[in-house]
Protein backbone atom coordinates (compact mmCIF):
# COMPACT_ATOMS: atom_id res chain seq x y z
CA UNK A 1 0.00 0.00 0.00
CA UNK A 2 3.14 2.27 0.84
CA UNK A 3 4.45 2.01 -2.45
CA UNK A 4 1.06 2.63 -4.47
CA UNK A 5 0.63 5.78 -2.45
CA UNK A 6 4.06 6.56 -3.35
CA UNK A 7 3.41 5.72 -7.32
CA UNK A 8 0.05 7.78 -6.91
CA UNK A 9 2.03 10.82 -5.21
CA UNK A 10 5.17 10.82 -7.87
CA UNK A 11 2.60 10.71 -11.22
CA UNK A 12 0.74 13.68 -9.32
CA UNK A 13 3.52 15.80 -9.25
CA UNK A 14 4.64 15.34 -12.21
CA UNK A 15 1.12 15.89 -13.96
CA UNK A 16 0.96 18.93 -11.59
CA UNK A 17 4.83 20.38 -12.72
CA UNK A 18 3.56 19.93 -16.26
CA UNK A 19 0.30 21.66 -15.34
CA UNK A 20 2.19 24.82 -14.25
CA UNK A 21 4.88 24.70 -16.87
CA UNK A 22 2.32 24.55 -19.86
CA UNK A 23 0.67 27.43 -18.29
CA UNK A 24 3.58 29.15 -17.44
CA UNK A 25 5.33 28.98 -20.51
CA UNK A 26 2.55 29.42 -23.11
CA UNK A 27 3.46 29.40 -26.67
CA UNK A 28 4.88 32.41 -28.23
CA UNK A 29 4.01 31.65 -31.48
CA UNK A 30 0.77 33.21 -33.47
CA UNK A 31 -0.91 30.00 -33.79
CA UNK A 32 -1.20 29.83 -30.21
CA UNK A 33 -1.97 33.43 -29.41
CA UNK A 34 -4.88 35.16 -28.68
CA UNK A 35 -7.77 34.36 -30.59
CA UNK A 36 -8.84 37.24 -33.10
CA UNK A 37 -5.81 39.11 -32.11
CA UNK A 38 -3.38 39.96 -34.58
CA UNK A 39 -0.17 37.40 -35.36
CA UNK A 40 1.94 37.59 -31.95
CA UNK A 41 5.58 38.50 -32.91
CA UNK A 42 5.67 41.34 -34.96
CA UNK A 43 8.20 44.24 -34.58
CA UNK A 44 7.66 45.75 -30.89
CA UNK A 45 5.11 43.07 -29.84
CA UNK A 46 4.73 41.19 -26.90
CA UNK A 47 4.31 37.57 -28.32
CA UNK A 48 3.17 36.02 -24.82
CA UNK A 49 -0.52 36.42 -23.73
CA UNK A 50 0.80 36.51 -20.13
CA UNK A 51 3.12 39.10 -20.54
CA UNK A 52 0.48 40.86 -22.98
CA UNK A 53 -1.96 40.62 -19.79
CA UNK A 54 0.79 42.14 -17.19
CA UNK A 55 1.07 45.17 -19.87
CA UNK A 56 4.94 44.65 -20.04
CA UNK A 57 6.11 47.12 -22.74
CA UNK A 58 8.12 46.16 -25.76
CA UNK A 59 11.74 47.00 -23.84
CA UNK A 60 10.65 44.75 -20.92
CA UNK A 61 9.39 41.90 -23.73
CA UNK A 62 12.96 42.40 -25.06
CA UNK A 63 14.30 41.47 -22.24
CA UNK A 64 11.97 38.55 -21.37
CA UNK A 65 11.73 36.64 -24.20
CA UNK A 66 14.98 34.63 -24.81
CA UNK A 67 14.67 33.74 -21.06
CA UNK A 68 11.36 32.42 -22.13
CA UNK A 69 12.30 30.97 -25.40
CA UNK A 70 14.91 28.92 -23.60
CA UNK A 71 12.48 27.88 -20.84
CA UNK A 72 9.75 26.41 -23.42
CA UNK A 73 12.66 25.01 -25.18
CA UNK A 74 13.95 23.01 -21.96
CA UNK A 75 10.39 22.30 -20.31
CA UNK A 76 9.72 20.62 -23.73
CA UNK A 77 12.46 18.37 -23.10
CA UNK A 78 11.84 17.58 -20.04
CA UNK A 79 8.10 17.14 -20.95
CA UNK A 80 8.65 14.92 -23.03
CA UNK A 81 11.70 13.14 -20.61
CA UNK A 82 8.72 13.00 -18.06
CA UNK A 83 6.15 11.22 -20.46
CA UNK A 84 8.46 8.41 -21.09
CA UNK A 85 9.47 7.81 -17.85
CA UNK A 86 5.63 7.71 -16.40
CA UNK A 87 4.87 5.19 -20.12
CA UNK A 88 7.52 3.13 -18.56
CA UNK A 89 5.99 3.24 -15.27
CA UNK A 90 2.73 2.37 -16.04
CA UNK A 91 4.12 -0.35 -18.38
CA UNK A 92 6.52 -1.78 -15.25
CA UNK A 93 3.52 -1.54 -12.94
CA UNK A 94 0.58 -2.99 -15.35
CA UNK A 95 3.41 -6.30 -15.98
CA UNK A 96 2.04 -9.32 -15.11
CA UNK A 97 5.02 -9.82 -12.53
CA UNK A 98 6.17 -6.03 -11.56
CA UNK A 99 9.48 -5.59 -11.19
CA UNK A 100 10.24 -3.37 -8.29
CA UNK A 101 13.32 -2.16 -9.26
CA UNK A 102 12.65 -0.94 -12.39
CA UNK A 103 9.74 0.62 -11.36
CA UNK A 104 12.42 2.67 -8.55
CA UNK A 105 13.72 3.83 -10.98
CA UNK A 106 11.19 4.76 -13.35
CA UNK A 107 10.30 6.55 -10.38
CA UNK A 108 13.64 8.47 -9.88
CA UNK A 109 13.26 9.49 -13.37
CA UNK A 110 9.89 11.41 -13.32
CA UNK A 111 11.45 12.49 -10.07
CA UNK A 112 14.85 13.71 -11.92
CA UNK A 113 12.38 15.44 -14.96
CA UNK A 114 10.21 17.26 -12.71
CA UNK A 115 13.47 18.93 -10.62
CA UNK A 116 15.19 19.86 -13.82
CA UNK A 117 11.46 21.22 -14.71
CA UNK A 118 11.39 23.18 -11.73
CA UNK A 119 14.67 24.77 -12.13
CA UNK A 120 14.22 26.10 -15.71
CA UNK A 121 10.70 27.30 -14.38
CA UNK A 122 12.47 29.17 -11.13
CA UNK A 123 15.17 30.42 -13.95
CA UNK A 124 12.91 31.97 -16.30
CA UNK A 125 10.70 33.63 -13.65
CA UNK A 126 13.94 34.94 -12.12
CA UNK A 127 14.71 36.40 -15.39
CA UNK A 128 11.73 38.15 -15.96
CA UNK A 129 11.52 38.94 -12.36
CA UNK A 130 14.37 41.54 -13.03
CA UNK A 131 12.24 42.87 -16.37
CA UNK A 132 9.16 43.51 -14.82
CA UNK A 133 8.08 46.35 -12.51
CA UNK A 134 6.96 45.57 -8.61
CA UNK A 135 3.08 45.58 -9.78
CA UNK A 136 3.65 43.36 -12.68
CA UNK A 137 5.85 41.38 -10.36
CA UNK A 138 2.76 40.75 -7.88
CA UNK A 139 0.16 40.32 -10.28
CA UNK A 140 1.88 37.65 -11.86
CA UNK A 141 3.08 35.94 -9.14
CA UNK A 142 -0.72 36.49 -7.49
CA UNK A 143 -2.18 34.87 -11.03
CA UNK A 144 0.39 31.76 -10.46
CA UNK A 145 -0.47 31.54 -6.73
CA UNK A 146 -4.40 31.35 -7.97
CA UNK A 147 -3.49 29.45 -10.86
CA UNK A 148 -1.87 26.58 -8.97
CA UNK A 149 -3.80 26.53 -5.39
CA UNK A 150 -6.18 23.69 -4.68
CA UNK A 151 -4.23 20.54 -5.55
CA UNK A 152 -7.56 18.56 -6.15
CA UNK A 153 -9.25 19.85 -3.18
CA UNK A 154 -6.46 18.76 -1.16
CA UNK A 155 -5.65 22.73 -0.53
CA UNK A 156 -1.61 23.90 -1.30
CA UNK A 157 0.55 20.89 -0.15
CA UNK A 158 -2.11 18.53 0.31
CA UNK A 159 -3.08 20.23 3.73
CA UNK A 160 -6.61 20.18 3.15
CA UNK A 161 -9.27 22.80 3.20
CA UNK A 162 -7.77 25.06 0.28
CA UNK A 163 -5.33 27.57 -0.28
CA UNK A 164 -3.42 28.95 2.60
CA UNK A 165 -2.90 32.78 1.62
CA UNK A 166 0.52 34.15 2.91
CA UNK A 167 2.58 31.48 2.50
Amino acid sequence: MKTAWKLLFGLSLAFNAAFVAAWAARPISAASGDAGKAPCGGPGSVGCPLYRQLGVTPEQWRMIEPALKDYQERCGEECLAMEMAKDSLIQLVGAPEPDMEAIRVAQREIIAAHERMQASLVDHLLAAKGALTEDQQRRLFGMMRSHVCGCHGRGRYGSGGGCRRGH
